[in-house]
């Protein structure tokens, strides 16, 4: 078991670096030296701020599954462990990588704390015992939340495939739909296949489940249902499209990158699908095989 263990760390050494290792270890070593009962995890309270470039201050906190304060949890990328921004955990600073730092920006509130639970923040990662024990007690840690907040990233051009998402939703067979700029096909594309949190194996854990889940893409904000919803709309429009340009004697066809997305990019489509239906579900009572 230790050589294991001492695997594992010079692993980590190595993938993270000396510089970020050292911080990392200093971090852990010096602020969470309470270990973790059977039953207890950790909670990050997320201090306001007024402003998107104020720096993010926490605390963390310790409780129980049995007994805990109303939380949500955070369901995100981590992103380029090697790209890291400073956040202020206690009076520590502590290298959070680029992606979570962004989050927790938009995240907080103006006026009053955010308590959440955040993988990378709320369990030791240089305790693979505590790691191993936390990750078993991951899916109560998700049901217990009042809500699951995904982090999708900045919203870059959400707003422009949000819009036209709309408009497909309202009917998928009116061939004006497809006319739409080329931007707006684009922006869908984005949406649905270039964000990593699309791709993580965790997701299904996180956010199949009876509990609501916001999705975040900067200030933008929207339920999980209904960006599934866009994304069924999106699938047919995408096909219907192709058609609907023959039809009106355009002459074009679809381009290569749009026709790799529909032969290639099967997790985006495959993950949007079963968290919708699975989802549904679960909140009938008939989903079993996610429950432990």
């Amino acid at each position: 078991m230790h050589q294991l263990v001492d695997c594992l760390h010079s692993f980590l050494r190595n993938f993270l670096g000396d510089d970020l290792w050292n911080v990392s270890l200093a971090f852990w070593k010096g602020f969470l030296r309470q270990r973790l009962g059977p039953r207890q995890f950790r909670l990050l309270k997320v201090l306001p701020a007024t402003q998107l470039a104020d720096d993010v201050y926490c605390e963390i906190l310790y409780s129980s599954l049995d007994k805990h304060p109303e939380y949500e949890a955070l369901s995100y990328a981590w992103g380029d462990v090697k790209k890291t921004s400073p956040i202020f955990v206690g009076n520590k600073q502590y290298p959070a990588t680029t992606n979570l730092d962004c989050a927790l920006r938009y995240i907080k509130l103006r006026d009053q704390d955010r308590i959440l639970w955040v993988d990378s923040l709320c369990i030791n990662q240089d305790d693979i015992e505590e790691k191993n024990h936390q990750v078993r007690q991951m899916r109560h840690i998700y049901t217990r939340a009042r809500q699951v907040l995904v982090w999708l990233g900045e919203e870059e051009d959400a707003n422009i495939a949000l819009d036209h998402l709309k408009r497909l939703e309202k009917d998928t067979s009116n061939l004006e739909c497809y006319k739409a700029p080329q931007e707006a096909w684009d922006a869908c594309d984005a949406l649905f296949y270039w964000r990593d949190w699309w791709t993580r194996t965790w997701i299904l854990q996180e956010v199949i489940h009876e509990r609501p889940v916001l999705v975040y893409m900067g200030h933008l904000t929207i339920e999980l249902e209904d960006l599934c919803a866009k994304f069924n709309a999106y699938s047919k429009g995408s096909t219907s499209r192709v058609l609907g340009q023959r039809q009106l004697g355009t002459g074009k066809t679809v381009s290569e990158r749009y026709s790799w997305l529909f032969k290639s990019s099967r997790m985006n489509s495959d993950s949007a699908n079963v968290i919708q239906i699975s989802r549904q579900k679960s909140k009938g009572g008939n989903l079993s095989i996610y429950c432990t």
